[in-house]
């Protein structure tokens, strides 16, 4: 019983669907990529209070890059097989307009980046949409992220991609 009473109050998981099934529902029109960013919105906004693993979501951007998205599946252009799916970006990586803060107090006041780094360009070339950047370990190698395992949010999921990690399970 106890057990039961712990799993809900700690237990932050959810499944978003498969995201090449999401890809093809959207290349079909049976999905549209602004629900799906409003989705996932909601999502982060439930159980990020607890889990932590964004450092900063577009939630505006986001919605704006999905409504073009779906324009252009409307007329069948399709970018590539992210076209409308919404990720995000683990914050060593460059997102351009975004800081690049490496969950380091010695970045806490760096300036936005001038150019995406080479990943991003390509997943936003695939048609990808950056919906946030996730935290990190300092560095991505020292100091543990603020991320908590979803799973249970009294432990961490560890590493570099503790915040990525995070998301995705939650």
């Amino acid at each position: 019983m106890i057990q039961n009473h712990i799993k809900k109050e700690y237990n932050f998981v959810k499944n978003p669907g498969s995201i090449s099934k999401l890809a093809n529902q959207i290349r079909n029109i049976e999905a549209c990529p602004v629900q799906l960013v409003e989705n996932y919105i909601k999502r982060i906004s439930i159980a990020d209070s607890s889990v932590n693993a964004w450092v900063s979501v577009d939630a505006q951007g986001a919605l704006e890059t999905a409504e073009c998205l779906k324009k252009e599946a409307s007329k069948g252009i399709i970018r590539g097989p992210l076209h409308g799916i919404p990720i995000g970006i683990k914050d060593i990586i460059d997102v351009a307009g975004w800081p690049t803060k490496c969950n380091s107090p010695t970045r806490s006041n760096i300036a936005p980046a001038n150019a995406d780094a080479e990943i991003v360009s390509i997943l936003k070339s695939k048609g990808a949409i950056i919906i946030g950047k996730c935290h990190t370990t300092e560095f991505a190698y020292f100091n543990p992220s603020p991320a908590c395992n979803p799973h249970n949010i009294k432990h961490t999921p560890g590493g570099s991609s503790s915040g990525p990690a995070a998301a995705v399970a939650s």
